[in-house]
């Protein structure tokens, strides 16, 4: 949209007022900015008299409201804001969605405001905006990156063949994973037993509770069990506080282990390795006698052909586990997965629970990719079929809507591929009961099974991260093919100097590596103490972040007591449950990213004031230093490491069943007692969410030491290789002529070897 619809042709022409912001919260924002926006030539006389408005304005720049012009600098200084705030963005455009019914908005702002949005929380990274061809093949472009051997006689220098070999080993053992999802009852188990090609699960070695399992692929079978830990284990009995059905749980699981605990339950956790064929001794609900209730996950291999390529499934507990610790797990392993299958029982499709579930994955777990499997197809006709897939997908915006998210509807559809699935007839395939699957109308072709698993391969190998890595380690190898070929040239150019030139260059290199020593010796005990001192801050830190939850507790309370009190000012009533936990889950949700993008935002404008005079202190040795923030992976990482995956149903259910259970006429007291129950039912989450933040910010400041490191390190590395090359002439020369000859022809030989590697790897990475 062009920018001069929002006013006139004056708006490109002057300058943006300057933001003099207060209240930094996402949601005060947006409230403020779309109000700014409604501005227009048709609605200035209206808002001119309009003091919500006025107010915000006064808020926002800290003077009052005057002209047009005035409204037109606020809006250019809120667009370039929304372009570098994508959150705020969208918080924004939830508020104008709501003005857009007052029909005073002018035509195109929401879709600019809108595109500010998904630019930055949709966009894959510059480095993914990669085209890849029809024929790209990951499993032949790997084998052939591995094909390519060289050795000590051709890369002489250690580090690089370190480098190398480091390279090769990563990529020979590049691994996919496949996270599996669903509701009881939404037929996991005999969609996986097709996947993998018989009856695996569903046996006496595969899980019967709701236990994680990771499925890899080795020869010969074993498998792991992973018991809680003490402090987890500490987790779910302060859970069990506020929840009857966990405390029932705790109590059952305490009675069934008696004696027993402490060899299960250790401090870091025990992890016991057993045959697959004990392990519904440990899993079972029958025959465990309890242990499968303190079971967290367990690994199990098998001959697989599925998974012999790198590839492991992650099949989760149900979605209506009453234990939440492990939906916290669950969470944390399909944000690193490569892609999440979703199973939804044709019968039973698109519950609230599944719908929630799809959103949360798609958007605050960062999941790349969802595929949607309706299991059980074989009980429903092909036009009831066609109505479950379009329920669906109406669902998904309706819950979206309802969240205020609308501008979320069609990137989060775009992650969506939907395939029916008849698990058990493909099964018969699977397991050479082709003909009663036949015979009962169902080809392996009708089934599904077939186009789900061309599906996930192409999804695995021919997706942006079996691309990415690829590239990477092409680039990687290339770059040692040329640094190599360049130590070789300048050797070449040391042959032809004489014994008194090469005397008077090894004097200066000598200077220059006592020179580089002691340089590297100052810049690393600057750098030891920087990073204590930033690593000082995080305690700091700790107390913002604290802080940031104690202030998104008062504005659930806030928004809670809002609603509540114009739920019954108007009807009456109290809200519905669903609206109360929307509040809740969504305030959380949010509040959530917007401290870890603030934590994070905050320890690097810090590590980087420190980082900046220790540059220009040592930039000699140094020279510069890129460390940038990126406001775009901040949320990924935080998917990752698992903040995000921190569980508040539990407290969004206690505030709606506490507040339904209440009278109308007792709102006062109702709403102070909530915020009793946030602050409670905040202690866990808190205790969760701290540590993760803490390891976010361990993390980035370990980034900025690598940023240090790496010059220092390449500089005394390039000055070696110098050394080396130099010392190797000078005896070469210094002995006789015809053995300077030999080594010449010995590197000349080398180069064009080098050359011919450097081109195969070039055409790899013309193909990439």
């Amino acid at each position: 949209m062009p920018i001069s619809l929002l006013w006139s042709h004056q708006f490109n022409e002057l300058t943006p007022l300057t933001l003099k912001i207060s209240d930094k919260s996402v949601q005060t924002l947006g409230a403020h900015f779309a109000t700014m926006l409604v501005a227009s030539n048709q609605t200035f006389e209206l808002l001119l008299k309009n003091t919500p408005f006025k107010e915000a304005f006064l808020r926002l720049w800290g003077e009052n409201f005057e002209n047009k012009q005035h409204s037109i600098r606020a809006q250019k200084a809120i667009l370039k804001y929304l372009a570098q705030a994508p959150h705020v963005a969208e918080s924004t455009l939830s508020y104008l969605y709501k003005l857009n019914e007052s029909k005073m908005i002018k035509d195109g702002l929401i879709a600019h405001v809108q595109n500010l949005t998904s630019q930055h929380s949709f966009e894959p990274k510059e480095s993914l905006h990669v085209k890849i061809p029809q024929d790209f093949d990951f499993h032949g472009i790997k084998d052939i990156l591995l094909s390519t051997k060289i050795d000590n006689d051709l890369i002489e220098q250690s580090h690089w063949m370190q480098q190398w070999n480091e390279i090769s080993q990563s990529l020979s053992q590049a691994k996919f994973s496949v996270g599996i999802t669903g509701v009881m009852n939404a037929g996991k188990s005999t969609m996986l037993n097709a996947l993998l090609g018989g009856e695996i699960l569903g046996t006496s070695t595969v899980p019967e509770t709701a236990n994680l399992t990771i499925i890899t692929h080795a020869k010969k079978p074993h498998a792991k069990v992973h018991f809680w830990s003490k402090d987890e284990w500490n987790r779910i009995e302060k859970s069990a506080l506020t929840s009857p059905p966990m405390a029932k749980f705790v109590e059952q699981t305490k009675d069934l282990i008696g004696s027993d605990w402490d060899r299960f339950i250790t401090k870091n956790g025990l992890i016991q390795s057993i045959e697959p064929t004990e392990l519904a001794y440990f899993t079972s609900a029958t025959l465990s006698k309890g242990r499968c209730n303190i079971v967290k996950s367990v690994e199990l291999a098998l001959d697989i052909s599925f998974c012999a390529e790198g590839v492991s499934i992650v099949d989760t507990p149900g979605l209506d586990d009453p234990i939440i610790q492990r939906e916290e797990i669950t969470k944390s392993y399909l944000a690193n997965c490569d892609a999440m299958v979703h199973l939804m029982n044709a019968s039973q499709s698109a519950t609230k629970k599944d719908v929630d579930f799809i959103i949360d994955a798609l958007t605050y777990q960062r999941v790349a990719h969802l595929i949607l499997v309706i299991t059980r197809i074989d009980g429903v006709d092909e036009a009831s079929l066609k109505e479950v897939i379009e329920y669906t997908k109406n669902s998904i915006e309706a819950r979206l809507k309802a969240l205020d998210k609308p501008h979320l509807i069609d990137p989060i559809l775009a992650k969506i591929t939907i395939f029916p699935v008849a698990g058990l007839y493909a099964l018969m395939h699977k397991t050479g009961k082709e003909e009663q699957a036949i015979a009962n109308g169902w080809s392996l072709e009708k089934t599904g099974i077939e186009a789900l698993e061309k599906h996930l391969k192409e999804v695995l190998f021919g997706g942006e991260r079996a691309h990415i890595m690829l590239r990477g380690a092409s680039k990687s190898m290339l770059q040692i093919l040329q640094n190599q070929a360049k130590a070789y040239e300048n050797e070449r150019e040391l042959l032809n100097q004489s014994c008194d030139e090469l005397e008077k260059r090894r004097q200066s290199l000598r200077l220059r590596q006592e020179a580089l020593q002691n340089s590297a010796q100052k810049a690393n005990l600057d750098a030891d103490e920087l990073i204590l001192t930033c690593k000082d801050y995080l305690s700091t830190m700790e107390q913002t972040a604290k802080g940031r939850l104690s202030r998104l507790q008062t504005q659930i309370y806030e928004r809670l007591s809002d609603d509540v009190r114009y739920s019954i000012k108007k009807t009456k009533r109290l809200p519905k449950g669903s609206r109360l936990e929307t509040i809740v889950t969504t305030a959380i949700g949010d509040g959530l990213v917007d401290s870890v993008r603030e934590y994070r935002f905050e320890l690097f404008q810090y590590v980087q004031s420190q980082l900046l005079p220790f540059v220009r202190k040592h930039e000699e040795i140094l020279g510069e230093i890129e460390f940038q923030f990126d406001p775009k992976a901040y949320q990924e990482e935080a998917a990752k490491s698992g903040i995000l995956s921190t569980n508040y149903t539990l407290l969004a259910q206690n505030i709606k069943e506490f507040i339904l259970s209440q009278k109308p006429k007792n709102v006062n007291i109702t709403i102070e007692n909530v915020r009793q129950i946030i602050a409670q039912g905040f202690e866990p989450i808190q205790s969760r969410v701290l540590p993760l933040l803490h390891e976010s910010g361990e993390k980035l400041i370990k980034g900025a030491k690598e940023k240090i490191d790496q010059p220092i390190l390449q500089a005394i590395q390039k000055m070696e290789q110098e050394s080396t090359s130099l010392e190797r002439v000078l005896l070469h020369v210094s002995q006789d002529a015809s053995k300077s000859e030999k080594r010449d022809r010995l590197l000349k030989g080398r180069l064009e070897e080098l050359k011919t590697i450097q081109s195969k790897v070039l055409s790899i990475m013309e193909v990439l």
